[in-house]
């Protein structure tokens, strides 16, 4: 007992620091349930058990490397450098290059390209990770392994592991001393880029990670925080742009930029004529999020109206096992090949031995995967959510279905092989438009753009 209380005498100044009270009292709920759903999960599993000297250790950790009430004249004040973590030094030369430290998941594809476009612009560029994860080598850019071991979309009860990562950031942060601290995921990255006291920072909202925050009222406060601590929150797309918004990020720290590809890699070729059978393909992961059992529903539906086809799902994920036993249930285990994941490099071939896209989310930010498709050729048939519908529009540039919905979707798919469509026509539009709107080398820059703006920023007041 005397434990316990110890804990929650530890969990109560991590909470206070978090911000003002309506905040942290909010927060208080959220952790409550977590170690709820940490002490039942031990209690059906008890070969997982962590004892609560082992969590009151990682809290006294936190709160001792945290100090509660910064001093105000501290040498770095000027630029809000605050609780502790000192900027970059202040004689560093704007002109030859700035030292950027990427805050993501260590399998998180998509800092790959924004990594890769910074290195060959001439930046210094870091990647941290705090998952325990063997990396493919970035060319150009330094990886640091926290060594944290968590997964943003984990279970519940291993969220406490994030205690445990913010003492490294911190003390990795105070030695490389970077221009700019850039997370991606606003929930995960975020609540860490903050706890880091690290300034300035900036925040990118991939979709998930924003548009299912929206639902929860502890997560919104957060984020809240989150944001007005932030230098810069970027948003994927409008839709993004209006949540972040919505939790009150003013109109000059909002950059709404696509997130972008490298369109040159995706090699264009017209389709074939959809002849039997379809070649489907779905490159999203085998998530909840992304409602891939819609996707095996309305296939089975397809082969029952006598429509051959072969689906590929590209990427692995938690809910394989489940839709192994789906496929086998309704009969469709042979048309359907698992790859349980692929590498990045060999994206656009897989791409191009099929012929429609398929993506069933629930929601979404940018669809980077969608854009990839898009680029490749492939038609698209997709779910009807906001982030799909501003690049598609239902029934001209792709096919769309209601969420959830597998009769419309096997709708969506039959008609492909009636042939009242010009498909080229379609796929070669598509490919224009992301050309034009969706190429990194378009879209990067000016997040470049930023970056520099805020370092100047802070060296003026620095200066004053």
């Amino acid at each position: 007992m005397a434990e316990r209380w110890r804990l929650l005498k530890q969990a109560y100044y991590i909470l206070r620091y978090l911000g003002p009270r309506v905040v942290w009292l909010r927060a208080g709920v959220y952790l409550g349930r977590m170690l709820g759903t940490t002490a039942r999960t031990f209690r059906r599993r008890p070969w997982e058990r962590i004892d609560l000297a082992t969590i009151a250790r990682i809290c006294r950790e936190v709160v001792h490397c945290v100090p509660v009430r910064p001093q105000r004249d501290a040498v770095h004040a000027p630029c809000r450098t605050t609780r502790g973590v000192a900027p970059a030094a202040a004689g560093d030369d704007l002109v030859g290059a700035l030292k950027i430290a990427f805050l993501a998941t260590g399998n998180f594809s998509h800092v790959r390209q924004f990594a890769e476009f910074l290195v060959a612009r001439g930046h210094d560029v870091h990647l941290v990770t705090y998952t325990d994860r063997n990396l493919a080598p970035i060319p150009g850019v330094t990886v640091h392994e926290l060594a944290g071991d968590v997964d943003p979309r984990g279970a519940q009860h291993r969220k406490w592991r994030y205690f445990l990562v913010i003492p490294r950031l911190r003390r990795l942060l105070q030695t490389l001393r970077p221009h700019i601290l850039h997370g991606h995921y606003v929930t995960s990255a975020g609540l860490l880029s903050m706890l880091s006291g690290f300034k300035p920072y900036v925040l990118t909202a991939h979709g998930s990670d924003l548009a299912g925050s929206m639902q929860s009222p502890v997560w919104r406060l957060i984020l809240r925080r989150v944001f007005a601590e932030a230098a810069l929150v970027h948003a994927g797309n409008a839709y993004l742009g209006e949540l972040a918004r919505q939790l009150g990020v003013p109109e000059h720290k909002l950059l709404v930029v696509p997130l972008g590809l490298k369109v040159e890699r995706f090699r264009y070729r017209l389709p074939r004529r959809f002849e039997s059978p379809l070649r489907l393909i779905s490159t999203r992961k085998l998530g909840d999020v992304y409602d891939p059992q819609t996707i095996v529903a309305g296939c089975a539906l397809l082969w029952e109206h006598g429509i051959p086809f072969h689906l590929t799902f590209a990427a692995g994920g938690s809910l394989e096992p489940t839709l192994r036993e789906q496929t086998v249930a309704l009969g469709i285990a042979e048309q359907v090949t698992f790859l349980g994941g692929y590498d990045y490099a060999t994206l656009p071939g897989l791409l191009g031995d099929h012929d429609v896209y398929l993506s069933a989310s629930r929601w979404d930010g940018t669809h980077l995967s969608l854009l990839e498709a898009m680029a490749a050729g492939l038609v698209p048939v997709v779910s009807r959510i906001p982030a799909n519908e501003l690049w598609l529009e239902d029934g001209r540039t792709g096919l769309m279905f209601t969420i959830g919905s597998a009769r419309e979707l096997a709708d969506a798919l039959a008609r492909l092989t009636q042939g009242d469509v010009d498909w080229s026509v379609v796929t070669m539009t598509n490919r224009r438009r992301v050309e034009a709107e969706g190429d990194l080398q378009k879209t990067l820059p000016r997040l470049e753009e930023r970056y520099l703006r805020l370092v100047a920023d802070s060296r003026s007041r620095d200066r004053r």
